[in-house]
C-alpha cells in the first residue's frame, strides 16, 4: 500500500500543470520572419550584403539569413551580436562601453539590438552584420519597426 501511495503521489506531481511555471512572452516565428524580411529589404535597397540572426529571450536562434555576397564572417558576427542583445537586453553598441569583454557571449560592437514588445516584455535580440556598424543598426531598427517592436524597454 505504501508503494501504491508513493506512486499516486509521483503521478500527481507529474500531472501538475505547466502553468505553475512562469510564462513569459516569446517572439513568434511570424514576427521573426517579418523582421528578417524587413532587414533583407532594407539591405537590398541600400546595396548591402548582411547576415541577420534573431534570437528568443532564452538566447535560442529563431531565424537566420545570410544574403548572397555577405561575408562569411558576417554569419558569426550577426549571431554573436543577436545572442548578446537577447541575453543582456541591451544594444551591443552600449555593451561595448561596459568594459567587460570577458562576460560570456557579450558583443562589443554595434549591430545587436534587444527586442521588446509594447508592454516592455523582453522577447529576444536581433544581430545584423556585414555592413558598416551604422547600417547594421539601421537594418535592425527597420526590422523591429516592421514587426511593431522596439529596442528600448518602454517606460510608463
Amino acid at each position: 500500500m505504501k508503494h501504491f501511495l508513493m506512486g499516486v503521489a509521483a503521478a500527481g506531481l507529474a500531472l501538475t500543470p505547466a502553468g505553475a511555471q512562469e510564462s513569459r512572452p516569446q517572439i513568434s516565428l511570424e514576427s521573426a520572419r517579418t523582421m528578417q524580411q524587413a532587414c533583407l529589404d532594407y539591405a537590398a535597397e541600400h546595396d548591402l550584403g548582411v547576415a541577420i540572426a534573431i534570437y528568443d529571450n532564452a538566447g535560442i536562434l529563431v531565424a537566420y539569413s545570410r544574403m548572397d555576397g555577405a561575408s562569411l564572417a558576417a554569419q558569426d558576427l550577426s549571431q554573436w551580436k543577436g545572442q548578446s542583445a537577447a541575453r543582456y537586453r541591451s544594444p551591443t553598441q552600449r555593451s561595448a562601453d561596459w568594459d567587460m569583454p570577458n562576460l560570456p557571449h557579450i558583443a562589443t560592437i554595434g549591430g545587436g539590438l534587444p527586442i521588446f514588445d509594447a508592454e516592455a516584455n523582453p522577447l529576444g535580440g536581433i544581430g545584423v552584420s556585414g555592413a558598416p556598424v551604422a547600417e547594421d543598426i539601421a537594418c535592425g531598427m527597420a526590422a523591429l519597426a516592421a514587426a511593431g517592436l522596439t529596442s528600448e524597454r518602454p517606460t510608463g
